[in-house]
């Protein structure tokens, strides 16, 4: 399985994908799993390191738990 996130950074008069709202974040993040997407959420300068963690996290927990 591979995964991998694509980051998009968002212009100031940007809309959410809906294409209605405003995004919770300058940031757009796509997760894909084996080329799929699977999911995706908006960041903020602040907490965008805090998102990717979150999408890695459960893999590396996971692996963790394979070895124990």
């Amino acid at each position: 399985m591979s995964k991998k996130v694509e980051i998009t950074m968002l212009e100031d008069n940007e809309l959410s994908i809906d294409g209605q709202t405003k995004p919770a974040g300058c940031f757009h993040i796509e997760e894909y799993e084996d080329d799929e997407l699977i999911g995706g959420s908006y960041a903020t300068y602040d907490n965008v390191s805090d998102k990717l963690k979150e999408i890695f996290d459960e893999d590396i927990f996971f692996i963790e738990r394979i070895i124990e």
